[in-house]
C-alpha cells in the first residue's frame, strides 16, 4: 500500500493507495488497507493538537485504528446484498445467465465491500489491480505533488507547479485508470471493474450515462491470465453487463 501524505500552509492532506494483490483473503486486505490509512491520519491528528507525538501514544493509536476498522468491517460484512449478486456467487451460470441476472441490478458504495467480504466467507479468493495513464502532453517534471477536483470544479494542488488550473484541471478530467477486482475460488471467477469514464457516466451505451461497474467472468469465454494481462496494461474486453452505482 502506499500512503501520501503532502503539506499545504499549516495543513497535512493524507492519501493512500491499495497495491495490487493477488489471491489474498479480502478481509485482511481490506483490514490493512483501512489500518494503515487511518492511522497516519490520527497521528498527524495529535502531532497538530500537542505540537509533536509521545512515543507511548503510537500503541494506543495503532489499537484504536484496529477496533475502528473491525467494527466498520463488521458492519459492511452484514449489509444485505442484491439476490441476484448471491445467486451470482452460489451457482454455476452460463454467460447468457449471468447477463440476464445482473440486468438491472445496482450496489451503492459500501455494497462493493460488503460483496468482496461475503465472496470471501463463501471461499473466493481476492486480487485487485490498477492501470493509471497520464495525458502524454503534460510533462511529469511539471506535475504538482497532487491535485484534487472538487465536485464544484474548484482545483486544489499542493507542491510547485507551472500548469495552469485550468490545465490541471484538464490533467485530471483526461486521465483514465483502470481498477480491476477478481474474485476466484478455484472453480469459477468473477472480475468487476472500473474507468474514469465509467465512474463518471461517460460512456455510450443504455447504462453509459450513469455511473456504474463493468462484468466479466469465466463464463465469457476468456482465460483469467489473459484478462490480467490485459487490464494491467490498460485495456479490457467488451462486456454488455453494467451495474449501477449508487450513493
Amino acid at each position: 500500500m502506499a500512503n501520501f501524505e503532502f503539506k499545504k500552509g499549516r495543513s497535512t492532506i493524507v492519501g493512500n493507495q491499495m497495491d495490487d494483490v493477488e489471491n489474498a483473503d479480502a478481509r485482511t486486505v481490506l483490514k490493512t488497507f483501512h489500518v494503515r490509512s487511518i492511522t497516519p491520519a490520527m497521528v498527524r491528528f495529535f502531532e497538530a493538537k500537542l505540537g509533536w507525538l509521545p512515543f507511548n501514544l503510537f500503541a494506543g493509536i495503532n489499537r484504536q485504528a484496529n477496533e475502528m476498522t473491525e467494527a466498520l468491517l463488521t458492519e459492511i460484512e452484514n449489509k444485505p446484498l442484491p439476490p441476484q449478486i448471491i445467486q451470482l456467487l452460489e451457482q454455476d451460470l452460463k454467460k447468457k445467465e449471468q447477463v440476464s441476472l445482473l440486468k438491472g441490478v445496482s450496489l451503492n458504495k459500501e455494497q462493493i465491500g460488503t460483496l468482496f467480504l461475503q465472496a470471501g466467507k463463501r471461499g473466493y479468493k481476492f486480487s485487485s489491480y490498477r492501470f493509471e495513464g497520464k495525458p502524454k502532453q503534460f510533462d511529469e517534471k511539471e506535475l504538482p505533488s497532487f491535485i484534487y477536483l472538487r465536485d464544484n470544479g474548484d482545483v486544489e494542488f499542493g507542491g510547485e507547479t507551472n500548469l495552469t488550473k485550468g490545465q490541471m484541471k484538464d490533467l485530471v478530467l483526461s486521465s483514465d485508470f483502470l481498477v480491476s477486482r477478481i474474485l476466484d475460488n478455484g472453480k469459477h471467477w468473477h472480475c468487476f471493474f472500473q474507468n474514469a469514464k465509467s465512474l463518471q457516466g461517460k460512456e455510450g451505451g443504455k447504462f453509459g450515462s450513469q455511473p456504474h461497474l463493468h462484468y466479466i467472468s469465466d463464463s465469457f469465454g476468456i482465460a483469467k491470465e489473459d484478462l490480467v494481462k490485459s487490464v494491467k496494461s490498460g485495456s479490457y474486453p467488451h462486456t454488455p453487463v453494467h451495474i449501477l452505482l449508487t450513493e
